[in-house]
This record gives structure tokens, C-alpha cells and sequence, in this order.
């Protein structure tokens, strides 16, 4: 259309219906709510990061009377008290197709003074920018732009499968770019792309698409066209359609299809229709539907747009005490016609992987669920990431009860006995990234964890960790080697072990994890009785003792005399 839109022209209900498609154009995201009221209009609710950003549509094209304003004061009144929603407003916009008077405007602003965020008027100005930006859309819904979109979709279609001029891969790069631009520019719904392939294209390239027609080129090769929907409401304002019936001849072919079918009707699953078996007619977008012969479809999961908040999964003895437990996110959740759900469940670090099934009522309003879950390897994954899930499976045992609950509070949402006694992780792996735990908080790369336990290492870092927790770990000693710090005199060793008392030795340690070097700080040694041996070290800074009587130690961590200065390193 050229010009200005005259807006006055045209329905309430149209003028609502292209505000909220112009709005789509740059938010996809945007929820439409219409009041319950049936006051006329409709809410847009515009995701920005922080919450909503509430444009309230009227289809007033005339002066703002005492009707009028009733209904935009009640509207605001309803968002004020009781706004409903999920997330928090951070503007409210009226947007009308009118520009206020002085009088109108100064009664608006009585009517916001108090409000907690930023509440303008976009008015006539406001609807012939966003026209101007989207004239697409006012074509779509106020010209002949519908019957464009389906005028330019047949050309594309009969370009591809015109026997006069049988395509091939390199035609299609060629002389379809420009049909499918334009497609995509004059159509506010769906966005349309061309892929060429080998063969069928795998349904898991399918995912979010909502439709896929393709065709055989000269060549051999594929030419598919691929139907997304450029917002959130594009099937709600132009719906695909239409019915089929399959004839499976193959009985084993049939029963699968059967439970795939049930799974669909009670889950929501994705159905796979098998090649050959599928007759239909179709109502879809842009003439890209019409009526097929033994062909073949995938019918999509019912994937609900909203998921449920964040789960933790928990591990219970018998006497009620929570062992361990694991937080969850909801990845994707499915929904059937028959009722039943799906709810797709991972943890922080997709090492695990779970399915809560939620079957379809009873007559009586009961029901049954079931978990399943299964694990990846753990080895080069973040020790902190995975830990959860190692101490969960740890406590997993015949006496043990998996509950699922709200991430916050004790409430049981479901409970299943683990029919799997004894744990699946060895003791020394959980043992083993607990004091990995210990020295990530020292180091500054993530700790991956290893694919083999190095039986050294472990010992030692066992010990480490022991001491880093404040435990005093008490042993024998047969010889050590001291470092004297400068100035000190090895002759004068044997007088300083005379004196009554235990000799304590401080020691700086670091271990390499990886190429990663952590240092682990200082660590003391005491021991109860101690000599210089007959045969030192050549060097007079190295000093060799061995025990006098009694060859019992202790050792932790830190300084033997916390309250003085760090000693340097060595000493």
C-alpha cells in the first residue's frame, strides 16, 4: 500500500490484529492476552530481559470520551492490582491510533502519576512509523498482500517442478533467491528457506520447523521447503490443516506404529509416519499444501511453551534422612491429547539425563508416573559440576528412596524405591573427586575429571585434603630431609634437639593437575624425637635426620606458629 493508512478505515478488531503482527515483526516473543472483559482491545506483552514491557492496544480512532476512558481506566486498574503475570512490568505503553489532545494527554497523566515504571501514549505517529517500517504487514492484513504470498509461493513451487526445465542443485542457488526473498519480505507469519540435499532430509533437522515440502530435482538430488514461523502466534492466525489416513499393510509394522501412535496421543510424542503409507490433504501456508499419494510424514512433539520451574532430585535412607541431592532443569516438556506429559529433565552439567513420565489419568482422577534416567561418562567433565551427581549415585542402595521435589522446600512431588541395589561409583572415584573438590577451591582452571584414578597421586591428595578439612593426621617416620633456612648452621642442629620438647618442620606444597600448578600452602610436620644421622647430605643447607627413640609424628596444615609472619618457601 502506498501513503498514509487511514485508520480509521478499518475494524477494531483488524487495527488490534495488525499492531500485534507489527510488533511480532521485531519481537517474536510477544504475548498477546485479550482481556477477559471483552472491553475490546488486547495486552502485548513484550520480553526485554528484565520483565515485560506491557503495551496495552486500544481500537479507539476517534476522540477519547467518558466510554473510552472508563475502559483504559479500568484496564489500567486490572494491570495495577492483578497483572498476572510471570515476570515483572517495566514500562506500559497506550497505544492508540489517535493522537491525545492537550486535554486527553494531561488526563492520561493524572491517571499514571503514580505509577512504579514509565507509562507513555503512542499514538497515530507511533502506528504510521511501525506501517512505515512493516508495510508487509499492512498489505497482509489491509491490501491484497495475502493472496501475494500465496501467488509468489505457487511461482516458487512451479519454478521448482516445471518438466520444461528440470532443475538441478546449481539451478536452485541461482534462481530461487530472489523468489524466496520476497516470499520471506511479503509474509508476516512464516519465514520459508530452500536446503538441497543427497537424500530426505533426517527429521532431527527438522526440529523447529513446523512444516517441510520436498521435491526431486533433475539431478537426483532434493530440494526442500522449509516452513518456520516468524512468532510465536503464526499457527494461531494461519493455521496448517487438513487429514490423512494410512494404510500399513505389514502387521509387526503396524503394531509399531500402533505404540508410536499411543505414545503421541498420551505424551505427546513425536510421530514418525512411514514412507509410502500416508494419504492427505493439506491446508497449509502460502499454497504449500494440496493432496498427496503414498508419501510419507512426521508429525512433531507437543512441546509446551511454558515449562515448569526447576526440580531436585533426592536421595532418602530409610529413616527419612536426605543423603544426597541433585538439582534439575526442565529441558523440554511434551504434552497429550489423552493428557498424559513428558518432562524432559537434565543436570547442570547434561551428565545425566532423565524422563519423568507422567501417564494419563484414571476414571477415578489417579494417576502413575515413572523416571528414567541414564548417565554419561563423567571423565573430562568439571569435578564441581558433576560432584552432585557422583555423591547422588553413591547413596543409591536397596534401603534408598529417590524423591523428586520443588527446588525450594520439603514437599514430595513423586517417590520411587531404587530397584537397583548397591551404588554404581566406587568408593575411592567419590572419595577421589571429593578432594579434587578440596584443591579446585585453590585452583583457577576448572579441574576435569580424569579418565583413571593415578594411585600415588590420589594417596598424597588424600592426605592433602585431610589437612586443608583441619584433620591432624598422626604416623612413623624413618628419615627426612631438612632445607635450613640462609644463616643456619647444620653444626648446630644437635643443640637445638637436645632441648626437651618435638621438633616441628613447615613445609610449602603445591601439586600439578593437568598442567595446572595449585599451590596448597604451607603444611607442618612434628616430630617426637629426632638426631642429626652419622652421614649428611654434601650440601651444609641440607640437613639429614632420623628418629631418636620415638618414631611417632603428627602433621597438618598450616604454620607451626600461626601467629608469626610466612617463613620463605623451602625453609
Amino acid at each position: 500500500m502506498l501513503g498514509p493508512v487511514h485508520w480509521g478505515s478499518y475494524s477494531g478488531e483488524n487495527l488490534e490484529f495488525a499492531m500485534a503482527l507489527m510488533v511480532a515483526q521485531e519481537h517474536p516473543d510477544t504475548i498477546r492476552r485479550v482481556p477477559a472483559s471483552g472491553d475490546g482491545g488486547i495486552d502485548l506483552m513484550v520480553p526485554d530481559g528484565l520483565g515485560y514491557e506491557v503495551r496495552q492496544v486500544k481500537r479507539f480512532t476517534q476522540r477519547i470520551g467518558r466510554g473510552e476512558r472508563r475502559q483504559i481506566q479500568g484496564s489500567w486498574e486490572t494491570l495495577r492490582l492483578d497483572p498476572r503475570l510471570s515476570r515483572p512490568i517495566t514500562a506500559y505503553r497506550l497505544v492508540l491510533p489517535v493522537d491525545p489532545t492537550p486535554e486527553e494527554q494531561q488526563w492520561f497523566e493524572d491517571l499514571v502519576v503514580d505509577a512504579p515504571w514509565p507509562a507513555t501514549w503512542w499514538g497515530e505517529n507511533h502506528w504510521h512509523q511501525l506501517a512505515s517500517r512493516y508495510p508487509h504487514v499492512i498489505d497482509y492484513c489491509f491490501g491484497g498482500g495475502r493472496d501475494r504470498v500465496a501467488h509468489r509461493s505457487r511461482a516458487l513451487q512451479s519454478r521448482i517442478h516445471d518438466p520444461r526445465e528440470p532443475l538441478t542443485a546449481l539451478d536452485v542457488a541461482e534462481s530461487l533467491t530472489m523468489m524466496q526473498a520476497s516470499l520471506n519480505g511479503d509474509d508476516p507469519h512464516y519465514r520459508y528457506d530452500l536446503r538441497t540435499s543427497q537424500t530426505h532430509l533426517p527429521l532431527a533437522e527438522l526440529d523447529g520447523y513446523v512444516m517441510a515440502q520436498a521435491r526431486q530435482l533433475d539431478d537426483g538430488r532434493y530440494l526442500t521447503i522449509l516452513v518456520m514461523p516468524k512468532h510465536r502466534y503464526s499457527l494461531r492466525d494461519d493455521p496448517i490443516s487438513g487429514s490423512f489416513t494410512m494404510n500399513i499393510a505389514d502387521p509387526a509394522a503396524r503394531a509399531d506404529f500402533q505404540d508410536a501412535y499411543t505414545a503421541f496421543e498420551c505424551f505427546g510424542r513425536g510421530l514418525d509416519l512411514p514412507e509410502g503409507t500416508v494419504s492427505a490433504r493439506l491446508d497449509a501456508p502460502s499454497d504449500l499444501g494440496g493432496t498427496f499419494e503414498c508419501g510419507s510424514g512426521w508429525i512433531g512433539p507437543a512441546v509446551t511453551t511454558i515449562n515448569g520451574p526447576p526440580l531436585r532430585l533426592a536421595a532418602v535412607s530409610s529413616s527419612g534422612q536426605v543423603l544426597a541431592e541433585l538439582p534439575l532443569r526442565v529441558k523440554r516438556q511434551t504434552t497429550g491429547q489423552a493428557g498424559g506429559s513428558e518432562i524432559y529433565l537434565a543436570d547442570d552439567s547434561d551428565t545425566l539425563t532423565a524422563v519423568l513420565q507422567l501417564h494419563p489419568p484414571n476414571d477415578d482422577g489417579t494417576g502413575r508416573a515413572n523416571l528414567s534416567y541414564e548417565s554419561a561418562d563423567i571423565s573430562g567433565r568439571p569435578v564441581m559440576r558433576v560432584l552432585p551427581l557422583v555423591r547422588l549415585f553413591a547413596c543409591l542402595s536397596g534401603s534408598t528412596t529417590l524423591e523428586l521435589r520443588p527446588q525450594y522446600g520439603n514437599q514430595v512431588l513423586l517417590r520411587w524405591p531404587v530397584d537397583k541395589p548397591g551404588s554404581n561409583v566406587p568408593d575411592r572415584w567419590l572419595s577421589h573427586l571429593e578432594d579434587l573438590a578440596i584443591l579446585q577451591e585453590r585452583a583457577i582452571q576448572p579441574i576435569l575429571v580424569p579418565e583413571a584414578i593415578e594411585q600415588p597421586f590420589a594417596a598424597d591428595l588424600s592426605e592433602y585434603a585431610r589437612m586443608l578439612k583441619g584433620e591432624v593426621i598422626t604416623g612413623t617416620w624413618n628419615e627426612v630431609t631438612l632445607t635450613l633456612d640462609p644463616g643456619a648452621l647444620r653444626a648446630e642442629l644437635p643443640c637445638a634437639l637436645s632441648d626437651p620438647g618435638m621438633f616441628a618442620m613447615e613445609q610449602s606444597i603445591s601439586v600439578d593437575v593437568a598442567g595446572q600448578r595449585i599451590d596448597l600452602g604451607r603444611f607442618t610436620t612434628i616430630l617426637r624425637s629426632g638426631r642429626l644421622a652419622d652421614e649428611q647430605p654434601e650440601d651444609n643447607l641440607l640437613a639429614l635426620l632420623v628418629p631418636e627413640g620415638d618414631v611417632s609424628c603428627t602433621r597438618h596444615a598450616g604454620s607451626a606458629c600461626p601467629e608469626e609472619a610466612p617463613r620463605p618457601p623451602g625453609s
